[in-house]
């Protein structure tokens, strides 16, 4: 179940030690608009986490799985260029793209911030840089000298499948604290951050 629009995909063909190329290939044979699409083209998300593509299906813990409650995946077209050439540096550029969930709540200056890191970025004057230090990876992202942001991808957290500091794990898997599972940092975080009613610990 790729999005609203699209069927219902059995993916029982599929074994648990699949790839998520193969996955794509699969996809691209059932999802119309993935058809003309090349693999290195297509980006596969699970509740926000980018699925690799040399990764296999039973690297992720995935809930449910069933005909009245089928896994939901999200599907990116990126760097599509026409006739499937390879765009540009300045195609890229101005493909960028940012956006807010319409799931999360988001106040004016936060769509403000949004807009103002996207045109940055579409002029080449912002690109995310990895922080030195950490166990999970925290990003910079900077116009000129001023920090305009910065995102921690949850996918990228310590033991998570693509952290880059090399504590790479499984999805939902025991990381560096107790009852603190890979992946679910994030969400704790905002958690933590929506109770700090009196602004405590900001």
């Amino acid at each position: 179940d790729l999005d609203s629009e699209d069927p219902i995909i059995d993916l029982k063909p599929l074994l648990p030690s699949s790839t998520w190329q193969v996955v794509k290939r699969f996809l691209r044979k059932h999802v119309p608009a993935l058809g003309p699409v090349r693999d290195q083209n297509i980006r596969l998300l699970h509740k926000s986490v980018e699925l690799p593509n040399g990764k296999m299906i039973d690297d992720y813990i995935m809930e449910s799985g069933t005909p009245e409650h089928p896994i939901s995946l999200a599907y990116l077209i990126i760097d599509r260029g026409e006739d499937g050439q390879e765009v540009t540096k300045e195609q890229k550029h101005s493909e960028f793209g940012m956006y807010i969930d319409s799931n999360v709540p988001a106040t004016p200056d936060v769509e403000a911030l949004v807009r103002e890191v996207l045109a940055a970025w579409k002029a080449g004057r912002s690109r995310p840089t990895l922080t030195d230090d950490g166990t999970g990876a925290t990003y910079i992202l900077k116009d000129g000298r001023k920090n305009l942001g910065a995102f921690k991808p949850k996918d990228e957290e310590a033991f998570a499948p693509q952290n880059p500091r090399g504590y790479v794990g499984r999805e939902n898997t025991p990381c560096l604290r107790k009852g603190v599972l890979s992946t679910q940092q994030a969400s704790r975080e905002v958690a933590a951050f929506l109770l700090d009613h009196e602004q405590s610990a900001r």
